[in-house]
C-alpha cells in the first residue's frame, strides 16, 4: 500500500465584494462577502488576523467572526467582516485585505471608485471630460490549474464624466494571455461615449497555466487618457486521485 500523505494545513478565501462608486467625503457599505477555509488542517489565526494595505484610509473592515487567535478546524470557515469605502481621490482606489494565520496567509483585493463632491462637481462643470472606471482591482480568486473562474463579475464599467469620451483603436488590452482570457464588452474601437453614458470591458476571465500567484493588467486606452486595472488570481494544482496497489 502506498502511504497516504497528509495535505499542509492552508486558508483559502472567497472573496465576492464590490464597493459602488462613491463621492468624495461620502462613505458606502460595500456588498458581498469575503470568507476564509481552513483545508488540510487545522490553522490557528494571528493576533492581528485582518489587515488592510494599499488605500488602506479608504477602507475599513468592521466586525467579522476572523478574530485574533482562533482556531480554524479544518473545513470550517470565518467571515472578513463588512468593508466600507471612503474614497479620498477622484477615481479608482484599491486595498489589499489580508488574512493571516500562524504559518499561512490569504489575500484579496478590494476596490472602489471616488467620485467628485457635489462642491467639486460643480466647479468643474465645463472643464476636461474624464473616464470614471468602476473597479481599480479585479479579484479572480483561487483556481485549479486546468479550470476557469470569473474574475470580478461581468466586467468593468467606463463613463464619461464632464464631457464626451472617444475610446482608442484598441481601447481594451489584456498584458497576460496565458493566463487570462478577455471576453467580448460593449467598449468598442472608436466607440464615443457622451456624458453620463457607460459600456463595459467584458468579463475577464481566470484560467491559469500552472501554479502560483498570477497578475497582470488591463489597459483602457481613451481619449482621456490610459488608465490601468489589476487583475489577479491564486493558482493551485489540480486535484488528483491516487489509488494504492
Amino acid at each position: 500500500m502506498t502511504p497516504s500523505v497528509a495535505a499542509p494545513s492552508s486558508l483559502t478565501l472567497t472573496s465576492t465584494l464590490r464597493c459602488p462608486a462613491t463621492a468624495i467625503g461620502a462613505s458606502a457599505s460595500c456588498t458581498g462577502s469575503a470568507v476564509v477555509m481552513a483545508t488540510g488542517g487545522a490553522v490557528v489565526l494571528g493576533a492581528q488576523p485582518v489587515t488592510v494595505t494599499g488605500s488602506a484610509t479608504a477602507f475599513t473592515v468592521t466586525g467579522g467572526t476572523c478574530t485574533a487567535k482562533r482556531t480554524l478546524a479544518a473545513g470550517t470557515s470565518c467571515s472578513v467582516g463588512s468593508v466600507k469605502f471612503s474614497p479620498t481621490t477622484v477615481g479608482s482606489q484599491s486595498a489589499t485585505l489580508v488574512v493571516a494565520g500562524a504559518a499561512t496567509s490569504v489575500a484579496t483585493v478590494v476596490s472602489g471608485s471616488g467620485l467628485p463632491s457635489q462642491s467639486q462637481s460643480k466647479s468643474k462643470s465645463g472643464g476636461a471630460a474624464t473616464l470614471a472606471v468602476s473597479t481599480s482591482a479585479l479579484s479572480c480568486g483561487t483556481v485549479a490549474v486546468g479550470k476557469a473562474a470569473r474574475c470580478g463579475g461581468s466586467g468593468v464599467q467606463l463613463t464619461a464624466v464632464g464631457g464626451a469620451v472617444t475610446l482608442a483603436a484598441v481601447p481594451v488590452a489584456l498584458g497576460d494571455t496565458h493566463n487570462f482570457v478577455l471576453g467580448p464588452g460593449t467598449c468598442t474601437p472608436g466607440k464615443v461615449l457622451a456624458a453620463g453614458k457607460s459600456c463595459s470591458t467584458g468579463t475577464v476571465s481566470f484560467k491559469p497555466a500552472g501554479t502560483g500567484i498570477k497578475s497582470t493588467s488591463l489597459s483602457i486606452s481613451t481619449s482621456a487618457g490610459v488608465q490601468t486595472v489589476a487583475v489577479s488570481g491564486n493558482a493551485t494544482a489540480s486535484a488528483t486521485v491516487r489509488h494504492g496497489p
